[in-house]
């Protein structure tokens, strides 16, 4: 039995994990909560000159082919171009701060079940801390190979990479946060009332009603 529950403490270890424990890892929560706003309210501008000049982000992203994204580069002209950049540079800090929001989210989420005797779901929350690390390292890939695409270098496989990743990194991430909002409930329905919000630092209507 010791073993088995030393070998499970191992398997539950997540990269950065005691950087969200406490009150310091819910502060950290709202400030990545905050940064990744704050980077989305400034590629705003170049994401709606990227569309008013023909191809938005996403046709951009998915383009999949030498082809299409030749015939996207030439009808952003200098303009979309430079926005196109703007944007792969600022969404590499969106990327960074929900990347490290979900995997933080993750393994507050974890602990509470740890500390409950859940430890199937306590297992659970850390694929999904790692699933949340895989999808915002795919999309740190992709944006290098748009970056290349950009200048220039268009044949492939690189627009099959960027499109794969995107795919990747749209699948995990949505499966996380899918999974922090069913988890963020679940403790109501087997007894965990008041923890969330202790744990994990999530909101208020998670409190216990006497």
């Amino acid at each position: 039995m010791a073993v088995t529950a030393a070998a499970s403490r191992r398997w539950l270890r997540v990269p950065l994990a005691d950087r969200f424990e406490g009150a310091g890892g819910r502060r950290a929560l709202w400030l990545l909560a905050l940064g990744m706003v704050l980077f989305g309210l400034a590629e705003l501008p170049a994401l709606i000159t990227m569309g008013a000049h023909g191809t938005g982000v996403l046709g951009f992203e998915r383009a999949g082919t030498t082809h299409r994204l030749d015939e996207i580069m030439s009808t952003w002209g200098p303009h979309g171009r430079a926005a196109a950049e703007a944007h792969v540079f600022l969404d590499l800090g969106f990327i960074v701060c929900y990347g490290l929001l979900l995997t933080g989210m993750c393994i507050r989420l974890r602990r509470l079940y740890q500390q409950s005797d859940h430890l199937r779901v306590a297992q659970i929350a850390t694929a999904f801390a790692w699933a949340a690390l895989t999808a915002a390292t795919a999309n740190v890939l992709q944006k290098v190979v748009l970056w290349l695409e950009l200048h220039g270098h268009t044949a492939q496989p690189l627009p099959t990479i960027a499109s794969l990743c995107a795919a990747i990194t749209s699948l995990l991430a949505i499966a996380v946060v899918l999974f922090c909002i069913a988890s963020a409930f679940a403790p109501r329905l087997i007894g965990l009332r008041g923890a969330p919000v202790v744990e994990t630092g999530l909101p208020s209507f998670q409190r216990r009603r006497d």
